[in-house]
């Protein structure tokens, strides 16, 4: 602890905090300082600064890079640059309403700077009647009466994180503190007080501001104490404590913003009078009472809690005239009281989960209590129950509540116009005709027999409709239960029979036995949300046609069933199964649920998978004491768990989506050998992923991102294995808690995590976990900036990395970029064209290896004394005439290289030049598509030594082997398949009546058809192109077929015509649309010639040919009027 330092002028920071955690420092004053007030390092976590001053220190006056470090409890620090940075905050006196914002990565925040703490006097401590006496001394009191009572009045006492502000001890004498403004006595967290009064009587505190301590008000064995009309807020534990005190009063008091309890009395006090206070806004309990007899508790106003009054074993009282409003929890909760507790004209209103909820009672009376959209739970065993009184005078939403206990017979008109009904230990009943909604719950049955519920119309109950507990052969029959966390819940009942009921966004819960459930006659009569309630008790082998057009699904003792594409959405528990075994579910609908999208207990062999169970108020999935699960690829957000195991083990959650949870993404409780895999897990208020009292888990390959709280949590976990998750944009990315020893974390990436990657819990004293494989070990993003100099070894620094929050546990091998496997690069390249190519011309080099663990880089050196260029595909144009070698290398992330030469790889040559001396260019050449290195004087393709060797002609294309050799090849090809098309052709050919041989022999057809052909090709030599082309499929089968003419023998013989000329003018058609020259079919290039008259396209070499020797257009015998 570090306290009442004045800490100025050093050259650079004031306080500084460097790999330290647990440290206190407050009321120091820290100014003037060359860089920073207080600087804590990136290891530096836990600590705790309040009440200090920093002010004109020149770079910053706080400075956090740390973890967990607190600024704000109970009370911030005073910031000397605060107006300039927040000029529009107001304050109260003690604290501006604007939080401050420290510099530094942890991005810490004090939500309670302080204006003014500073007290006009100092803490008061008397222990004795005679040091009261002489505090007084002069002022003409006595003490011995209030009329003539010793007074401290008008001070305004900051404890400055002391114990206390005033503290009286063994006083009896009359004592009045009033219109003091005693704030921070805070020195320990539940038990420093403003007002700490012990074995005292006869203190009066009244009209007293106090704010900012632990407890406001504290009394510890004390009696005949009044407190009235303070104002007690904003402390840190409790508003007012009362401990084995009597006969004091509390009264007129404002209790509110208090961060547990309003006002708590516990451990046998008696004789107390809390009265027309106003108690609101309290996070736990407004008033809580514990072990207390004789006291009332009346007319106060009690607004905006999570409780509102709780009694705790408390005998002989009366609560009275309260108003209770908004509930978050429940208005009133009674458990086990003893005897004599009267509950009268209370007004309860609007509480979330109960109004009144009642556990083990005992000889408690309830009347003319009046709750609106609130009504009573009662639980508890049969001897409490039936003791209780509760008349018709007490109403939900204006209809009366009837409570019978030991009563047979009773009949619908017992229940006129009932707001609630609760029938105890009552046999051979009906209740009929209720209409109630807006409460708690509708109609509560315990302990009865033979009680039939019908055609009721039950809605909009926070817990249930019906709650039926212990009870034998009841009937519930033709009722409508709509818009119900619960529709209908029954528990531990014996012989229950439902039939005929519909249920409307809600639905049947059931908590028993095997062999309960085996006596319940549940029917497909029942509906949830227009269709049908399924519910099996030990059955085997259900086929899919079982469930089909299932509302609901309740599955006890089954096994070997299939449940595939039903939509059992807002139902209360879309499928429910207990005791199952090899149930598999996919496709399934199970949004909207009011407790669980699905839940299994006691349940193993269970595989769920691409369902979607969002949007349920407690949790997407809940499976409990089972094993061998499978969650896999299923929509799970907006619940307060997501995916739920608790006591479960040998099972797998794989592939699935959840977001956007309350509490936690995904919990294991309990678990062992849990294999959670590739999930992505998102957006949780509080935990992406918990795991709590677990061993031997595996947490693999997660998304694990943007979480309000943290990634991932293990408390008391050991032997987890969590590998491989990506961990990023969450408050913290893990955290240690406690017992949590022997895991291995390795191969995963933490970054920008808003308070920082990694946190040990101060209370963290777990043992022997690694964070690394031997080899490797995470990445953290804040490395860098946390170790500057650190040594990159290529996969990993040379420096370990410590984790927040502790000084003995780090990763020793931390990875310089997130883990990917150790892929080597690979340098391949092509060019995406010629490596022949001419000055100036640009060269597309293609990237065709591998890169590695990326990121990688590129040098690419072309020979050619240019600078190295860094693209993964590169373009190039070289200068000079030359061959060049080509070398690229790549460098991975890790530092692995791969290099790739190609001596002589790219030949450039002058565009102008003529290398081979033909008379043709380079660039000529190789827009023709010749060997600008070998003689080609006709621009044929064929160099001049080859044509001499065929004895063509080497200066003229006409004379060129594709003419002499290549053209009668394609005249046989023709005839040959003019042949075979005949053929078939007349094997087609449909012969009405006998006709005479035909005079004509098959060679002499063929010899007429060959000519008939050969004066086409003759005519048109586009027809080559035919042959030439490859066909498409489609255009293959829509070809005309060469028909040869037949002499016409008889009458009725079919008679085929000649079709030539609409395929040649067909062909060539089609021919003129494709990119291919009509004369050589050669693939055209970017250089193409087109007719200017029939839109032919000719390769630059045939076309130079053909304007060389005055030949018209193929196509069409136009003039080609080319000119090159």
């Amino acid at each position: 602890t570090a306290k009442d330092n004045l800490v100025h002028h050093n050259v650079r920071h004031g306080i500084m905090l460097e790999t330290a955690s647990s440290n206190t420092f407050f009321k120091n004053n820290c100014t003037w300082n060359g860089l920073r007030g207080f600087y804590t390092d990136a290891f530096s976590s836990n600590n705790t600064a309040c009440l200090n001053y920093f002010g004109f220190n020149t770079v910053s006056q706080a400075w956090d890079d740390g973890s967990g470090n607190i600024w704000d409890t109970p009370i911030g620090n005073t910031y000397g640059d605060y107006t300039t940075r927040y000029p529009l905050a107001t304050n109260d006196g003690i604290l501006w309403n604007t939080p401050y914002l420290l510099d530094g990565a942890a991005k810490a925040v004090d939500r309670r700077p302080v204006y003014s703490a500073i007290g006009t006097s100092t803490p008061v401590r008397l222990t004795s009647n005679s040091q009261v006496d002489a505090y007084f001394s002069g002022n003409g009191t006595d003490g011995l009466s209030f009329a003539t009572a010793h007074r401290l009045q008008d001070l305004k006492i900051a404890a400055g994180g002391g114990d206390y502000c005033i503290q009286l001890e063994n006083v009896d004498r009359h004592v009045i503190i009033e219109n003091c403004t005693l704030i921070t006595a805070y020195l320990y967290a539940s038990s420093s007080a403003a007002i700490k009064l012990q074995n005292c009587s006869n203190i009066m505190v009244r009209n007293n501001n106090i704010r900012y301590n632990s407890i406001g008000i504290k009394h510890y064995q004390t009696n005949r104490c009044i407190m009235e009309n303070n104002t007690i807020s904003k402390n840190s534990y409790e508003g007012l404590y009362i401990f084995q005190s009597h006969n004091m009063t509390i009264t007129s008091n404002e209790i509110h913003d208090n961060d547990v309890n309003g006002i708590h009395q516990w451990y046998y006090c008696k004789d107390n009078n809390i009265t027309s206070n106003r108690v609101h806004d309290n996070r736990i309990n407004a008033i809580v009472l514990q072990d207390e007899e004789n006291t009332t508790i009346s007319k106060n106003w009690i607004a905006n809690n999570y409780i509102g009054l709780q009694l705790l074993n408390t005998k002989d009282l009366l609560v009275k005239d309260n108003h209770v409003l908004n509930s978050t929890y429940y208005g009133m909760g009674i458990f086990d009281t003893m005897s004599e507790l009267v509950l009268e004209s209370n007004q309860i209103i609007e509480s979330r989960y109960a109004g009144i909820y009642i556990w083990n009672a005992h000889g408690m009376a309830m009347n003319s209590n009046s709750m609106v959209n609130a009504s009573i739970i009662m639980e508890g065993v049969l001897e409490h129950l039936r003791s209780c009184s509760i008349d018709t005078s007490n109403t939900v939403n204006g209809k009366s509540v009837y409570y019978y206990h030991d009563q047979n017979g009773l009949t619908p008109a017992n229940f006129t116009n009932a707001g609630q009904v609760i029938l105890v230990n009552c046999n051979a009943s009906t209740v009929a005709g209720i209409n109630c909604g807006y409460g708690s719950i509708g109609i509560i049955i315990h302990y009865c027999e033979n009680v039939s519920v019908t055609s009721s119309t039950l809605h909009h109950f926070t817990s249930s409709g019906m709650f039926i507990k212990t009870s034998t052969n009841c009937t519930v029959a033709s009722n409508t239960i709509s818009n119900c966390i619960q529709g209908i819940q029954v528990s531990s009942c014996h012989g229950f029979t439902m039939t005929g009921n519909s249920f409307i966004n809600c639905g049947l819960v059931i908590d028993a036995t095997v062999e309960q459930c085996a006596s319940y006659s549940i029917g497909t009569s029942n509906s949830v949300n227009g269709r049908v309630l399924r519910y099996h008790v030990d059955q085997s082998g259900l086929p899919e046609s079982t469930f089909a057009n299932a509302g609901q699904i309740i599955l006890i003792n089954c096994s070997n069933a299939r449940i595939t594409g039903q939509n059992v959405s807002r139902a209360t528990i879309g499928i429910h199964g207990l005791y199952c075994t090899n149930i598999n579910i996919t496709t399934i609908d199970a949004r909207g649920n009011g407790r669980v999208g699905m839940r299994f207990s006691f349940s193993c062999r269970v595989k769920i998978t691409r369902s979607d169970v969002s949007s349920s108020n407690q949790a997407g999935i809940w499976v409990d004491q089972s094993s061998f699960f499978t969650i896999s690829s299923t929509m799970v957000d907006k619940s307060i768990w997501g995916i739920f195991l608790d006591r479960t083990s040998d099972s797998k959650v794989s592939d699935n989506e959840i977001s956007t949870c309350d509490e936690y993404g995904l919990s294991l409780s309990e678990c062992s050998r849990i294999i959670v895999e590739r999930n992505d897990v998102s957006k949780s208020k509080n935990v992406g992923i918990f795991v709590n009292l677990a061993s031997f888990n595996q947490i693999t390959a997660n998304e694990i991102h943007d979480n309000e709280g943290t990634g991932i949590v293990l408390y008391h976990c050991k032997w987890a294995r969590i590998v491989q998750n990506n961990v990023h944009g969450n408050g913290y990315g893990v955290f240690f808690y406690q017992n949590t020893s022997h895991n291995l974390l390795y191969f995963n990436s933490f970054s920008n995590s808003y308070y920082s990657n990694v946190m040990l819990d101060f209370q963290y004293f777990g043992t022997n976990n690694t964070w690394t494989n031997g080899t490797e070990g995470n990445y953290w993003d804040d490395y860098a900036t946390r170790y500057p100099g650190a040594t990159n070894l290529g996969r990993t620094w040379g420096t370990p990395y410590y984790l927040n929050g502790s000084i003995s546990e780090y990763d020793p091998h931390p990875l310089v970029h997130p883990w990917q496997p150790n892929i080597r690069p690979s340098a391949m390249f092509v060019v995406q064209a010629s490596s022949i190519v001419l000055t100036a011309q640009p060269v597309k080099f293609l990237f065709l290896g591998g890169k590695g663990n990326e990121p990688a880089s590129f040098q690419w050196n072309f020979g050619d004394g240019t600078a190295i260029q860094a693209e993964q595909s590169p373009t190039h144009q070289f200068t000079m005439q030359g061959t060049y070698t080509i070398t690229l290398t790549i460098v991975d992330a890790d530092g692995q290289s791969s290099v790739l030469v190609r001596p002589g790889y790219i030949e450039v040559y002058l565009a102008s030049g003529d290398f081979d001396g033909d008379g043709l260019t380079n660039e000529q050449e190789i827009l023709l598509g010749t060997d600008l290195k070998k003689v080609d004087t006709d621009g044929d393709g064929f160099p001049d030594k080859v044509e001499v060797d065929l004895g063509t002609d080497p200066k003229s294309v006409i004379s060129s082997p594709l003419m002499l050799y290549i053209l009668p090849a394609i005249v046989a090809i023709t005839m040959l398949l003019a042949l075979v098309a005949r053929a078939k052709q007349k094997a087609r050919l449909q012969v009405v009546a006998p006709a005479p041989a035909s005079t004509q022999s098959t060679d002499e057809e063929l010899v007429q058809g060959s000519r008939l052909m050969q004066e086409k090709i003759d005519a048109k030599k586009a027809i080559l192109s035919r042959v030439l082309e490859p066909q498409t499929s489609e255009e293959g089968d829509r070809k005309a077929t060469v028909h040869v003419a037949r002499k016409k023998e008889a009458e009725h013989e079919e008679v085929v015509t000649h079709q030539v000329d609409e395929q040649t003018e067909r062909e060539v058609n089609v021919f003129k649309k494709k990119e291919f020259c009509i004369v050589c079919n050669a693939s055209l290039k970017a250089t193409t010639y087109i007719c200017p008259h029939c839109e032919t396209k000719y390769c630059m070499r045939c076309a130079i040919a053909l304007s060389d020797r005055k030949e018209p257009c193929w196509a069409c015998q136009n003039p080609m009027n080319f000119n090159p």
